[in-house]
């Protein structure tokens, strides 16, 4: 990466995250003389530390939480500013932010990362799965479950439907076999029974890894400087530790239960009023627990699938993979007609 040498270059970094620190502090070390500003939705950013060369193509370091000022700090001609993005009016070269400032910049790097696809935006019992927070939030609403049903078929949704205990589980996905973004279909059939046992290796029992283990540190700090306004703004996505050390039981007791269903979508989220009124019959799974009756139509939210069955739920975990987290961008004036191409005018 080379930056250009034209005079003062004024560069604007969108977002607080590893990917966002890490462009500030590359741009702010090959060009000194210009000015960095990361407009960061938190106080808080994450910076890579103790950073080591093990090899020409491999480095080893830490991801920390730190507070804005520790980029300025080390650059002087670094800026972090705490405020959410509301606007880039790139006609006139500006970030406009939610406490009203207004930022010139010659050249702006958007690394606002990505967030959960939902099956049904703003309904409380539809989750995504993607970052520390979303995970807490999960695994309250669990302790109440007694189903949930997990839509898709990759990493998080195969660790989950494998971690959950204590709830029946309707795992969705539209191929022929389990975890096919990992093996082939002839090796998912050795997975299924793992599915049903509760005695293997879950949570704090698996502790012996042969590679790295990823942990996060000083979870919740800094929760308490956000505002109101803030309680959509997302973290930093999971590593392929994120269960390690939690616990994900629901409330019913006895052996877990999980149903595949295979090569179907999900065709709508129903209310039980919905399903009467159409006609539906809602799907039973089993075995059920004794002490749990079929609740029929009593459960809180229903999933219509495209192969005709119908489960009510509890829950519903969509993990059906993200995409760019640009909406302050697209939404922006001006920005219509790149928009409706899936692109962000600079």
């Amino acid at each position: 990466m080379a930056a250009e040498s034209k005079g003062r270059q004024r560069y604007v970094v969108v977002g607080g995250g590893v990917a966002g620190v890490s462009c500030a502090e590359e741009l702010a070390r090959l060009s000194p003389e210009s000015q960095v500003t990361v407009v960061s939705d938190s106080p808080l950013i994450k910076a890579a530390t103790n950073v080591v060369q093990q090899s020409r193509v491999l480095e080893t370091f830490d991801v920390e939480q730190k507070q804005g000022s520790y980029l300025e700090q080390r650059y002087g001609n670094v800026t972090v500013l705490a405020a959410h993005v509301t606007s880039l009016i790139h006609k006139e070269k500006v970030v406009e932010t939610s406490d009203g400032r207004r930022i010139p910049y010659d050249k702006v790097c958007i690394c606002t990362g990505a967030k959960p696809k939902l099956i049904a935006e703003g309904h409380p019992r539809v989750i995504g799965i993607r970052d520390t927070e979303s995970v807490e939030d999960f695994q309250r609403k669990l302790e109440d479950a007694r189903r949930i049903v997990v839509v898709g078929n990759g990493g998080i949704a195969t660790e989950l439907v494998y971690e959950v205990k204590g709830c029946q589980v309707v795992w969705v996905i539209r191929h022929t076999a389990i975890c096919h973004t990992f093996v082939d279909e002839g090796a998912a059939v050795f997975f299924l029974p793992h599915l049903h046992d509760d005695s293997g290796c879950h949570g704090d029992t698996a502790e012996l890894r042969k590679r790295t283990k990823y942990v996060c540190e000083g979870v919740g700090e800094g929760r308490e400087e956000r505002g109101e306004g803030e309680k959509e703004r997302i973290g930093s996505a999971l590593g392929p530790d994120w269960h390690t050390g939690r616990q994900m039981k629901g409330r019913n007791e006895g052996p877990t239960h999980v149903q595949v269903e295979y090569e179907v979508e999900v065709k709508e989220i129903l209310t039980a009023s919905q399903v009467k009124s159409r006609g539906l019959q809602p799907s039973k799974i089993g075995p059920r627990p004794p002490e749990e009756p079929q609740l029929g139509y009593q459960w809180p939210i229903f999933v219509a699938l495209t192969n005709g069955k119908v489960f009510g739920c509890d829950l519903v975990v969509s993990a059906t993979g993200v995409f760019p987290n640009t909406t302050c961008l697209t939404s922006s004036a001006g920005q219509t007609e790149s928009s409706a191409r899936k692109g962000v005018w600079l």
